[in-house]
């Protein structure tokens, strides 16, 4: 296994056509990337990657743990020894992206305008924090898809550490015919917030 020395090493003599990586053909796109995966698991199996951003601005290299807990040390050791290159942020964790963005899985779009969730409560551990999101057009034969879109839809809404570590019980269903109780999945990061604080 490379160390992360090793892999940084690796990364600054070779960073410079991963700064064009969406003005290659499809080919060497992939060759690219799938180098760079290679390199990636040569130090930790368990870690992915994203990178990219606009043309005039530092490229986006975002390290994950695809919200796997045991691997979250190795993204922040990886992340903690990254050298400072030009044209280049290195960064922990998928983050919240903030308004406005769609997930695409599969061909399903998550818009987060119209997901909604419904809080769960569990009378022998209440501090728990459980939630059923609602997904328009849920279908139980693309059941899969629907619930690692809606994972990869939470990262772009919170955070993965917070969907990792903040939400102790997730289900997936469509919506329901009676929508009291359903909160706008926006909504979801100050409801995770205000039920860690009614924690004694």
């Amino acid at each position: 296994m490379k160390t992360a020395e090793e892999f940084w090493d690796w990364f600054r003599m070779n960073n410079h056509p991963y700064l064009f990586i969406n003005e290659v053909d499809s080919t060497e796109k992939e060759r690219l990337l799938d180098l760079f995966l290679e390199q990636l698991h040569a130090y930790c199996e368990g870690l992915y990657f994203e990178m990219g951003g606009s043309p005039k601005e530092d490229q986006e290299l975002i390290i994950s743990a695809e919200g796997i807990e045991k691997n979250f040390p190795k993204v922040e050791e990886l992340v903690a020894k990254a050298p400072a290159m030009p044209n280049w942020k290195v960064i922990a964790f998928k983050q919240p992206k903030g308004e406005g963005f769609r997930t695409e899985y599969n061909g399903i779009v998550f818009d987060p305008e119209n997901i909604y969730f419904m809080p769960l409560e569990n009378s022998n551990e209440p501090q728990l924090i459980g939630i059923k999101v609602c997904v328009p057009g849920f279908s139980e034969e693309t059941k899969n898809d629907f619930i690692a879109g809606t994972y990869l839809m939470l990262d772009g809404l919170i955070g993965e550490k917070a969907v990792t570590l903040d939400i102790d019980y997730l289900d997936i269903k469509g919506m329901p015919e009676d929508t009291d109780g359903i909160v706008g999945i926006k909504q979801l990061g100050a409801y995770i917030g205000w039920k860690k604080s009614q924690r004694s």
